[in-house]
């Protein structure tokens, strides 16, 4: 069986889903460098693992709507916390977007910038 690395398979998404996924190259770094840590060497940093999931939820989350896949039967008893994060998320990036002094900065969490941009 061939695989494909998470970059390669992030590239390919963006291609087949334009303008849909919110997460770019740069802001997929440290879910690609945490699956690489676990996958290949055993290293887990568990301070980086709420953004991980946030990313990934992101992610997927657009690619379930192309699919038409309801997130219920998707997500199944996680919904919720798929929830809980995404609206924690929204939050973050709500206050950076309102406090004049954070504007255009980086969600260390995340790597998107605030207003809603991604980073760079």
């Amino acid at each position: 069986m061939k695989t494909i690395g998470l970059t390669d398979a992030h590239e390919r998404v963006l291609r087949l889903l334009p303008r849909k996924i919110p997460i770019d190259k740069k802001a997929l770094e440290p879910l690609a460098d945490a699956r690489n840590g676990v996958a290949h060497s055993a290293i887990h940093d568990s301070a980086q693992a709420e953004a991980v999931i946030t990313i990934c939820l992101c992610l997927v989350d657009p690619v379930l709507e192309e699919l038409t896949v309801h997130p219920n039967g998707y997500w199944g008893p996680y919904r919720v916390l798929h929830d809980n994060l995404v609206d924690e998320q929204v939050r973050e990036e709500r206050v950076a977007a309102e406090s004049p002094a954070r504007q255009g900065t980086l969600n260390v969490r995340t790597g998107l910038r605030a207003h809603g941009t991604q980073g760079a």
